[in-house]
């Protein structure tokens, strides 16, 4: 008999709606699943609207009765996740629960000493997480201490209570973890409730999207990300044959027109990169459009490879300057000499390109100062658009540390969205939400764009703390 594995997508009433996530994540993870051994359902409660408290919930799970179930957890939605783990522990006592995702992997060895969590996987789970599965199936429930410390990426506590941490592991062939099923992750659901992720200039009315992952890893020292974490630093990249028939499929079999590459580092090797855009310009594809929405490293663009990509479909750039503060942007680590930025712009508009631009403002020891240079950098440079966002400390990063160790956060700290000040800075809240108004609402008015007159920013007047740590 079969044993049955739940993997849940949760649910979040707030920023993780469906019409901007994908869980790319959790379709690598079925992939991998040992089907001889393990009946699976996948269950998405952000598509299906299913709260963790909620009778719905419940009901799936006594009537499914899964041995072992899998979350993916985000810092962001860590509320719902910890609600949707009790309600599993108090409906199924006996299911085994593991966390995986990018607050598993920064919170690890503190969340694993909650009583309610059976093993998390941290960093690169598809190998690792399948290595578990086979181990409890073979057991019939809980493995041996010995063979846990084997696989990779993996914490857990043994009869005693002991804790144990192996080790991440990353893939070196992408393509080795073959191709997810977008039909399981139900695409065109997403589709139907308006799923979008891309560029602000390349949205065209009902146009589909889907996101793929072109390559992983990420070497840069940034203080506010995770990636490192999440990834590793080296580049590694799947075969331009195994991208471009991916292609194929979302265009062909979903009715794909915006195809989403949610690398942080497509760029990082130009050369490859530029024989990316040239294999998918041969697809002869006119309507299909490209972007790469998360940015691209400014430092490794140009011109051919511009050129390429605008053959390719891109209508657009998406660069991170992050700060117009050299003082700021050595705090973060970003290692960007400032006088490139109009430069790539430039160089951006010649290849017919339009360029958005990622700025952060209220990072630590900031000081307003320092956001009005942000502010005359984005005046100076002709961007098209800019994404300005309030600091949030994302746990497992350096800076995260680093406010913890100041006293500054609490451990338990949850971040917010990014038009919410969710701690007290140098700059006093109110007056960090008087500032990004200000720009937000003045630079729409500069560029003559829609929606303008707002009051975006907001405080948050509560911490909100997890409650397993």
């Amino acid at each position: 008999m079969l044993s049955k594995l739940l993997l849940i997508w949760p649910w979040n009433p707030d920023h993780f709606r469906t019409h901007e996530i994908f869980p790319i994540g959790l379709g690598h993870l079925a992939k991998h699943i040992p089907i001889d051994r393990f009946e699976l359902m996948l269950l998405d409660c952000s598509l299906n609207d299913i709260a963790p408290n909620s009778e719905k919930f419940k009901k799936i799970l006594l009537e499914f009765r899964p041995d072992i179930v899998g979350v993916s957890w985000w810092s962001g939605n860590t509320p719902t996740v910890e609600t949707t783990i009790r309600v599993i522990k108090s409906t199924l006592p006996g299911a085994l629960v593991c966390v995986g995702g990018p607050h598993a992997s920064a919170l690890g060895n503190l969340l694993i000493k909650n009583s309610l969590i059976d093993f998390v996987l941290t960093g690169e789970s598809e190998i690792n997480f399948a290595r578990l599965l086979e181990a409890i199936s073979i057991y019939g429930g809980y493995p041996d201490e010995s063979v846990l410390k084997t696989i990779n990426g993996l914490i857990f506590k043994n009869a005693n209570g002991q804790l144990f941490s192996s080790p991440q592991s990353f893939v070196d062939n992408l393509d080795s973890l073959g191709r997810i099923d977008y039909e399981r992750l139900q695409l065109p659901a997403y589709h139907n409730q308006g799923y979008y992720y891309g560029g602000k200039f390349a949205k065209q009315v009902n146009q589909r999207s889907a996101p793929i992952i072109s390559s992983r890893g990420c070497p840069y020292p940034c203080t506010y990300c995770l990636g490192p974490k999440l990834n590793g630093r080296k580049i590694r990249r799947n075969s331009i044959e195994f991208i471009i028939r991916t292609i194929e499929i979302l265009y062909y079999d979903f009715g794909t027109r915006y195809i989403t590459i949610a690398d942080d580092n497509f760029t990082f090797y130009p050369s490859w990169a530029q024989e990316v855009c040239v294999r998918i310009a041969q697809l002869a594809l006119p309507d299909l459009t490209i972007g790469t929405p998360n940015g691209v490293r400014m430092s490794r663009l140009n011109p051919t490879l511009l050129d390429a990509m605008r053959r390719a479909g891109w209508k657009e750039i998406t660069i991170a300057p992050e700060s117009g503060s050299p003082k700021t942007l050595f705090e973060m680590k970003k290692h960007l000499d400032l006088s490139i930025v109009p430069k790539v712009v430039e160089m951006c508009h010649d290849s017919d390109l339009k360029v958005t631009a990622f700025f952060i403002i209220g990072y630590p020891n900031e000081t307003l100062e320092d956001i009005y240079l942000t502010e005359k950098l984005i005046y100076t440079v002709n961007f098209d658009f800019v994404g300005i966002s309030i600091f949030q400390p994302l746990p497992g990063t350096a800076i995260f540390n680093k406010l913890v160790e100041q006293q500054t956060i609490p451990i338990g700290f949850i971040p917010g969205h990014y038009q919410q000040v969710t701690f007290h800075s140098l700059i006093p809240p109110n007056i960090l939400c008087q500032e990004y108004n200000r720009i937000w609402n003045n630079f729409r008015e500069f560029k003559g764009l829609p929606i303008k007159n707002r009051q975006i920013a907001t405080i948050r007047t509560n911490n909100i703390i997890s409650t397993f740590i």
